[in-house]
């Protein structure tokens, strides 16, 4: 050992007295931190500087590994130094182990220095798992320092291995994610980003530093680059070349492609649903949640009916950090934010969709399953999100494949609306919500009923099926309370049923909802002290007596007018219901086309025509009476129905409400801080106010003189992301 560890107290010194050693270890690297962080306005935004950080690092490591090792070994092969090394004698293991931990042990001065710099500048705290960083680091520069080797060993002279590096360099700076996140990037480079080790050193240190996580959550990383090293070591070994005249025969050059094998199989699996690429995706949203907004001389809309009609908005992280009013001085420096100019706006909380059904498309499909509709769970959310609405509850349906929409929406793997849901609806056997299974292929009636509709005539067996959906992570529970009318009638659901699931919701604290269809069964559901009555009666009014319980019990009371006021239009063929500016934003052209179509040349049901105009009907007057008796209001427009988009559905449920003569400011109260209430997050939603998340939307004019310019969006931001609206609906 004591050849090895002379070489490499030689190897140090040698190494710090050479130029392009510092240049590439500590000059180079720096260039790119100052460079990337003016840039990305690092000062601003932690996800930036924590991005910064690892780029420059991993950018450090490759050059240290490449030119550093790979330039450097020729070099002195070139000179004949490595021929008077041989002299005398040693194998080359040693002068390999010196040059490995040689480069290993330069570089970490270089990240620390990084890392200090980081936080004095750019005010970035120290990542938590420091130890797990910087043994990522040796592991990295260890496995890039030995491909360089075997650059050095297959290169004949210092211009064919400067080719050679810049042939792998290049390729993995751009295209790894390593300078640009890859979710910005095309698919094909996106997956051709998974066969390069470049992408695995930066998703690694991005994890650690960005996310806090240790070596193990790295594992594939981590193994990835100790095999790199390891087979890399082994085949320098095998192919060491002692002086420019030594030969290196074409069989033994074959191996160098194993130093990549690790490489060719992760990017194999990231083919063929891998996770490397998900995790640049979740950290790429966290990179963009992180940056601070000013929002300055705006009108906000508080959300529990306050209104500043002059304020800055201050976001960061994606929290709001202040609201400051004209006349009273910021609490941050607002040189570090980045300004948006709200001078005539509103800032309002993100709007909220208490009813919704991600599954359907609200579309006429007369011509068979259309494709556009395979991922609608994912097309609904991104078309909240881009109408406005930061949050938005699913009721009845498929519970098991809308979970995993609900978990890639939360962690950040995909990009749309805050989704909560309730699971199936709780209903009677033959009760409503088990009509739409009925002429569907046993396999699949089997399989999509018992998520869509729990029917229970047992008290005890509902019961526990609560208490399965709240170990698998829904947000509320509804149940159905309706016998149907008009020609289609249902089996009601048992009332010691409905109690059942009643207690065993409150058990574990979770919101309970109820489809109401006629009064008295609204008075039942009001009479277990139910957090919301949805729909209410749309035929007959609701005794005084009842809305009184409701006033008094607190209950809130959401009576989607929209899609009563869709079944309306479509009855009477009125299509300006397609021509919506923003249906036409958010809905494929390929569906509205056959919306068009349908509503056109469809068989008009005579039981339609005899719906009477919204206006007279029972749901707008027991809605005004509610409203009147102090009834908590929230907005809902069970989206997913025919004619009833979602998004766009949520500005019109609004606007027939203001005819009904309801105040813009409580119907945005219903849309934003009592809609919160009912979805139990109303200390982290629903209100501009300070410790909120930064899920607003920002309109041209003032929606409290007229609530029709909340369509007017000039803003989005979700979780402190400012949302790019026109690229939701991009397909990379």
């Amino acid at each position: 050992m004591t050849t090895y560890f002379a070489l490499l107290r030689s190897e140090l010194r040698v190494s710090m007295r050479e130029r392009s050693v510092l240049f590439f270890n500590y000059l180079f690297p720096m260039v790119f931190f100052f460079m990337f962080g003016e840039f990305m306005n690092a000062r601003a935004s932690l996800g930036s500087a924590q991005f910064i950080v690892s780029t420059v690092l991993a950018i450090g490591i490759m050059g240290n590994g490449f030119f550093g090792m790979g330039m450097r070994a020729v070099q002195e092969r070139e000179l004949g130094i490595l021929r008077r090394l041989r002299l005398a004698p040693i194998t080359p293991a040693p002068i390999l182990f010196a040059s490995l931990v040689s480069g290993v042990l330069i570089y970490l001065p270089s990240a620390i220095l990084t890392l200090v710099l980081a936080n004095r500048v750019y005010h970035m705290p120290a990542p938590p798992n420091l130890l797990s960083l910087v043994t990522f680091i040796a592991i990295g520069s260890a496995a890039f320092r030995s491909i360089g080797l075997i650059i050095a060993s297959v290169a004949d002279s210092a211009a064919e291995a400067q080719i050679l590096i810049q042939i792998l360099y290049l390729p993995m700076l751009f295209m790894s994610g390593t300078t640009f996140p890859t979710v910005n990037l095309p698919k094909w480079i996106q997956t051709l980003s998974g066969y390069m080790p470049a992408t695995y050193l930066k998703s690694g240190m991005q994890g650690i530093i960005q996310n806090g996580e240790s070596l193990v959550a790295n594992g594939s990383s981590v193994a990835a680059l100790l095999a790199t090293f390891m087979v890399g070591f082994i085949i320098s070994f095998k192919i060491f070349r002692w002086s420019k005249e030594d030969r290196v025969s074409s069989g033994a050059k074959a191996w160098v492609a194993a130093v990549l094998a690790p490489f060719v199989a992760l990017g194999a699996w990231e083919s063929y649903g891998g996770t490397n690429n998900v995790r640049q995706a979740i950290a790429y949203r966290q990179l963009a949640r992180s940056s601070s907004f000013r929002i300055h001389d705006v009108r906000v809309f508080v959300g529990d009916g306050q209104v500043v009609d002059r304020a800055d908005v201050y976001l960061k992280n994606g929290k709001i950090v202040d609201v400051v009013e004209e006349d009273r001085s910021a609490a941050a420096d607002s040189t570090s934010y980045i300004t948006i100019e709200g001078a005539g706006k509103t800032v309002l909380p993100g709007l909220i969709d208490v009813h919704a059904h991600f599954g359907s498309p609200g579309i006429a499909i007369s011509d068979g399953f259309d494709q556009e509709m395979a991922k609608w769970p994912e097309r609904a959310a991104r078309a909240y999100l881009y109408s406005g609405v930061t949050a938005a509850k699913s009721v009845g349906d498929a519970t098991d494949d809308l979970l995993k929409v609900k978990h890639g929406l939360a962690n950040g793997e995909m990009l749309g609306t805050e989704l909560f849901m309730t699971g199936p609806l709780f209903t009677a056997p033959g009760g409503h919500g088990t009509e739409y299974f009925r002429y569907l292929p046993e396999m699949m009636r089997k399989s999509l009923e018992p998520q869509m509709a729990a029917a229970y005539s047992d008290p005890s067996e509902a019961a526990a099926r609560v208490d399965g959906l709240a170990s698998q992570g829904v947000d509320g529970i509804k149940a159905v309370l309706e016998a149907g009318g008009a020609g289609t009638l249902f089996e009601r659901l048992d009332l010691n049923v409905f109690k059942a699931v009643v207690q065993a919701a409150k058990r574990h604290g979770l919101p309970v909802v109820v489809h109401t269809g006629v009064a008295e069964d609204v008075k039942d559901a009001a009479d277990q002290g139910v957090d919301g009555i949805e729909h209410g009666s749309m035929r007959d009014l609701i005794p005084d007596v009842v809305i009184s319980e409701m006033a008094s019990k607190g209950i809130r009371y959401d009576p989607t007018l929209v899609v009563l006021d869709s079944i309306v239009r479509i009855a009477h063929r009125d299509e300006s219901l397609l021509e919506d500016a923003l249906v036409r934003q958010t809905m494929p052209a390929k569906l509205l086309a056959k919306m068009h179509s349908w509503m056109s040349n469809h068989e008009l049901d005579s039981a339609l025509l005899r719906i009477p105009d919204l206006k007279n009907t029972g749901a707008v007057k027991n809605l005004v009476s509610a409203y009147r008796a102090g009834v908590p209001l929230v907005l809902g427009t069970d989206s997913g129905n025919l004619g009833t988009f979602h998004g766009s559905a949520v500005h019109r449920e609004m606007e027939l409400w203001q005819e009904a003569g309801i105040p813009p400011a409580d119907i945005l109260k219903a849309a934003t801080s009592n809609a919160a209430h009912l979805l139990a997050a109303d200390k982290r939603i629903g209100k501009v106010a300070r410790g909120y998340e930064a899920s607003l939307v920002i309109v041209d004019g003032n929606p409290l003189e007229d609530i029709r310019a909340t369509r007017r969006i000039s803003d989005v931001f979700f979780k402190g992301e400012r949302v790019k609206r026109s690229s939701l609906f991009e397909e990379n």
